[in-house]
């Protein structure tokens, strides 16, 4: 009798034993699963937040005579003046009509010179929002696709003219003052195809002409640019 109510005692201890190191492990798969969900909603917040960011963010058409499109999204959080500077240009209709006037093949297209020599601008300068000038939270990249702003080789020369890159060039990067990018496919292989027109040295024969260049700001107000 004592022998069996000691085996039956073992057997309830071990089913005890066993029912604890269950639940322990059944909590611990719970709680690795409620992390990972926690995570993953952190994420999928942090996502939303990074989208809603980019999809406020200010979008540029440019639209030439032959109808060719090309979209910029710009960066206010990188180069903010540089941005108030392009959009505030853009709302006045400064840049409908001009050409891209230089254009290099397998480096960048430039244009915004207001007689479309490369030697004049608005009738005023910009500090120039780059690393190289001081200008330490613009960290873009001259990647193809990206826009930047033309001057000389005074850091705060920067008025009207910009141009568009159509291949990497990371001599450029922290030197000049980067701004957007285009955003879409069709608008980079339209970046590309430009880049690629009949030229004399850099002058285009026969210059793309921009049409128009409109700007969505999202609802967002914009400053006038600060001259230099």
């Amino acid at each position: 009798m004592k022998r069996t109510i000691f085996i039956a005692s073992m057997i309830l201890m071990i089913m005890l034993i066993s029912g604890c190191a269950y639940w322990n492990n059944f909590f611990s798969v719970k709680n690795n699963e409620a992390s990972n969900e926690t995570t993953e909603k952190n994420n999928i917040k942090m996502t939303t937040i990074i989208g809603e960011k980019n999809m406020n963010n200010p979008i540029v058409t440019i639209t030439l005579e032959n109808d060719i499109v090309i979209n910029l999204e710009l960066y206010p959080d990188k180069a903010p003046n540089t941005v108030n500077n392009f959009i505030s240009l853009v709302k006045s209709g400064y840049y409908d009509g001009l050409i891209f006037h230089r254009i290099i093949d397998g480096f960048m297209i430039q244009g915004g010179c207001p007689d479309g020599t490369g030697l004049s601008g608005p009738g005023y300068y910009i500090a120039g929002e780059f690393s190289q000038n001081g200008f330490t939270q613009n960290d873009v990249k001259h990647v193809p696709g990206i826009i930047s702003m033309a001057r000389s080789s005074a850091p705060d020369s920067a008025g009207s003219q910009f141009f568009l890159m159509v291949a990497d060039s990371s001599h450029l990067d922290g030197v000049y003052a980067a701004f957007g990018k285009t955003v879409d496919d069709n608008s980079l292989k339209n970046c590309l195809e430009l880049g690629k027109v009949q030229v004399k040295g850099d002058r285009p024969v026969n210059p793309p002409v921009i049409k128009i260049v409109t700007v969505d700001t999202k609802g967002v107000d914009y400053n006038d640019p600060i001259h230099s």
